[in-house]
């Protein structure tokens, strides 16, 4: 057989682009693949491996011609180490340790009488906790849900009345009220509850030593948060535990709003 290499003349030299090396000796061009010239001949069968099929003139081989589609090798990643997980495990977990301490101590800073405040809701009525916990939830998801059909509507309405410009800015003005409101929820829900169960799960266990840590300003988060950190890094125990902790944070903070609202209504009627 013969591999075609017609498509360069005899004595041509490298294409033009390379000024800087002239008197280069010359490169035939040869096509990718396999090419078998007309009167070429093959004895045998002929099995070959290649990215196409080649065209292979009739009579040129005189056995069977067999192609086999070139498929590259995908190189396998290898798999992680043992230690490789154990310590980007590690990392994870401590990444979340410091959040949560952060978080925390910023909230003993800046409203530590209101977070004790819901921990002592949490531990004196769980059970209203946890179900107005499902109850907020609930209510937060609805609330979303009419904003966003209200502003599509309203969107939609004043398109239809040829109010363009009135129409950009509802939507405008329900995006900013729809992410403000995910937003703070979200607050609340992934750090806020966290810190105040992890406050009171510190006073508990301050209480059953009979510590006076148990009414310290720090002791208490910084243990709890250090024990919710080794519970949740527990798989089995991880989406239960911060399941119940969310519900419990929510119940109470809300628990805590109706109070709060109901002693400032009496205040105001006590001022009329």
């Amino acid at each position: 057989t013969k591999v075609d290499v017609s498509g360069a003349e005899p004595g041509e030299g490298m294409p033009p682009g390379f000024p800087f090396f002239p008197g280069l000796p010359t490169v035939p061009s040869v096509p990718p693949g396999l090419t078998i010239e007309e009167g070429a001949s093959i004895g045998g069968n002929l099995n070959y491996i290649a990215n196409s099929k080649a065209t292979i003139p009739d009579g040129v081989v005189a056995g069977e011609t067999s192609f086999t589609q070139f498929v590259p090798e995908k190189a396998q990643a290898a798999a992680p180490s043992l230690t490789a997980r154990v310590g980007v495990w590690f990392v994870g977990q401590l990444r979340r340790l410091i959040t949560l301490l952060l978080i925390g101590a910023a909230m003993m800073w800046v409203v530590p009488e209101w977070t004790h405040k819901i921990a002592a809701i949490v531990q004196t009525k769980p059970l209203p906790s946890l179900g107005w916990g499902v109850v907020v939830i609930a209510a937060f998801v609805l609330a979303i849900l009419v904003l966003i059909i209200a502003t599509v509507l309203l969107v939609v309405i004043f398109g239809v009345v040829t109010l363009g410009e009135l129409a950009g800015r509802f939507a405008i003005l329900g995006g900013i009220v729809i992410g403000t409101l995910s937003f703070g929820f979200s607050i609340i829900w992934t750090y806020v509850t966290r810190i105040i169960i992890s406050l009171l799960l510190g006073q508990l266990i301050f209480r059953l030593f009979k510590s006076p840590a148990a009414e310290h300003r720090w002791w208490p988060m910084l243990l709890g948060v250090l024990i919710f950190v080794i519970i949740t890094a527990i798989p089995v125990l991880r989406w239960l535990a911060i399941l119940v902790t969310v519900l419990l944070g929510l119940g109470a903070v809300w628990l805590w709003c109706r109070d709060w609202l109901r002693d400032r209504k009496v205040t105001l009627l006590a001022v009329k």
